[in-house]
């Protein structure tokens, strides 16, 4: 639960007043100073003995006095849920975002939550914008392969009143941002052409856009309620974002499907023909719609092969950004533990000839972490389990944990200033 960040009055008898702000605690302590000043690239630092939502307001105070981007990875999704919650109360919404991914790659395929894939947007978006940004995510968060941030940068389009623009090119820029061809418009992520109209639902946007052409100039834009199609506003100009994190233009289609084409072929010779029919059966008619340029949720099996390096959500931070790794100790074991029910899920799969052997989607979050050179801060309890790592600095800040009064307010009173305080808003 979140420490109160208000402001609290305390009265005494001789009527002098002191306030005290709760989310300033840390800051008058000379460890954090030396925190603070050991923020440098490629720099890695221990804090122990801190948290709670003790860790909320160390988190606030690191915010406030570096005025610098920030990811903070947590161990599961749940915890980052919470840390998002509790941030939200002390951080402005145009400043929070959180890069949520499903914990295992079966929930991820089954389930593929748009509401998911577009917060992830955002969150790229806004650290690739160099706009000020904390992001949460967990451990699944960094393991997610995303593409580079120059092909992320290039996949936006702006569309205003004063350009002119080619349909057809326009058309097939959204595809390949992830966007599907629909008949009619009916929710984030889709588009359709009547003509020379074209309505689009941008992720970033809470109502669709239709756009009338006049040849290669745009005539008219407006927003439009999806329930009824009547226009709501002119708008001069729409920036859209992509609506998927697993960008693929088609030079990287092409590639996708020499690599499967190559890699099948390979695996068939070795198997029995029963088993390399098995084996085809299940990856030809991926293989063919990759080929028709359609997409489909398995496509994240082949992230491997889209891109041509191993990209996270560390790669999208500024070089000056800071990378704050929220109790390390249970984000050990949560490395471990998703690595190994991913490995039976991949063996599994392989087992039963729906996948190609040696099938890699997501990034080694050791390799991940050995290789960030932000500015790093490590949180955790205590000392031990950290094994040999590598420390520019280790600060101690112990903590306390409240005690629960439970509406006792007399002893609370008691105990604010030995009975001669009262405490008021």
């Amino acid at each position: 639960m979140a420490l109160p960040f208000q402001i609290l009055r305390i009265v005494t008898i001789s009527e002098r007043t002191i306030a005290l702000r709760l989310d300033q605690l840390f800051t008058k302590m000379p460890q954090y100073a030396e925190l603070v000043s050991g923020l440098k690239p490629q720099s890695r630092q221990l804090v122990t003995g801190i948290g709670g939502s003790a860790r909320t307001v160390l988190i606030n105070n690191l915010i406030n006095s570096t005025k610098r981007p920030m990811i903070i990875v947590v161990d599961t999704l749940f915890h980052a849920d919470q840390l998002v919650n509790d941030l939200a109360n002390i951080i402005d919404d145009n400043h929070l975002f959180e890069f949520p991914v499903e914990e295992m790659g079966a929930a991820e395929l089954a389930t593929s939550s748009p509401e998911y894939k577009a917060q992830r947007v955002l969150a790229l978006n806004q650290l690739a914008s160099g706009n000020p940004a904390v992001i949460v995510t967990s451990v699944s968060g960094i393991r997610r392969l995303v593409p580079a941030k120059s092909q992320f940068m290039a996949a936006n389009l702006t569309i205003d009143m004063d350009s002119e623009y080619d349909l057809e090119k326009i058309k097939l820029q959204l595809h390949q941002m992830g966007y599907v061809f629909q008949k009619l418009v009916a929710a984030p992520g889709d588009f359709s052409i009547r003509g020379s109209i074209l309505d689009i639902f941008p992720l970033n946007n809470q109502d669709p856009v239709r756009i009338d052409f006049f040849d290669t100039e745009v005539d008219s834009m407006r927003t439009f309620d999806v329930s009824n199609q009547r226009s709501i506003k002119p708008i001069k100009q729409i920036q859209i974002l992509p609506a998927t994190d697993l960008l693929m233009n088609d030079d990287q289609r092409r590639q996708v499907v020499k690599k499967l084409q190559k890699r099948l072929t390979a695996e068939q010779a070795k198997l029995e023909t029963k088993q390399a029919k098995k084996l085809a059966d299940n990856l030809e008619p991926q293989i063919m719609d990759l080929q028709n340029g359609l997409r489909d949720p398995r496509l994240l099996l082949f992230a491997d092969m889209i891109y041509d390096g191993n990209y996270s959500l560390l790669d999208y931070l500024d070089e000056n950004g800071i990378v704050v790794f929220d109790d390390y100790s249970r984000i050990t074991d949560a490395v471990r533990q998703l690595s190994g029910d991913d490995d039976e899920w991949l063996a599994d799969k392989i087992k039963h000839f729906e996948i190609l052997k040696k099938t890699s989607y997501t990034n080694d979050f050791k390799q991940v972490f050995k290789n960030n050179t932000h500015a790093s801060l490590i949180l955790s309890l205590f000392q031990k389990g950290l094994g040999r790592m590598r420390l520019d600095a280790i600060e101690d800040i112990t903590v306390r944990p409240m005690q629960q009064f439970f509406s006792q307010m007399p002893m609370l009173k008691l105990k604010s200033n030995g009975g001669k305080s009262r405490i008021r808003p």
